[in-house]
């Protein structure tokens, strides 16, 4: 498993939980599978850009909530791809770090505050 697809995975099986879903819901909602689901929430496999959007959309996100989504998933590598550059894997760690620090003080936030919080702190960096 790619670190960075464990992240993803870690954010969306959070996501799912957080709308009170199951992956089978999940699955029927997106129009996935719910073996695809828990692919993605294990890390073992990587999602395509369809399927983010479809899952976006499946979790009721909107805004800036489906830009953060979107752009967590496009820095997990493909199979077989070459890792992206360290310093982009760095800004990706700190982001997911900052919104799990968050959702641990604020549990239950709506992922919309979640991102506005997580920009505020890194525009103060």
């Amino acid at each position: 498993m790619h670190q960075g697809a464990g992240r993803f995975g870690w954010l969306l099986r959070r996501l799912r939980q957080e709308a009170g879903l199951s992956q089978e819901a999940l699955a029927e909602r997106s129009g996935l599978t719910a073996r695809a689901i828990r692919n993605l929430e294990y890390g073992r496999s990587s999602p395509r850009t369809a399927s983010t959007r479809r899952l976006a959309r499946a979790l009721g996100m909107e805004g800036p909530a489906v830009l953060a989504f979107e752009a967590a998933a496009e820095h997990v590598p493909r199979p077989g791809a070459e890792d992206a550059a360290e310093s982009e894997s760095e800004a990706v760690h700190l982001l997911l770090r900052l919104a799990g620090a968050v959702l641990a003080d604020h549990p239950g936030l709506p992922l919309e505050e979640v991102v506005k919080r997580v920009e505020a702190a890194e525009a103060g960096r």
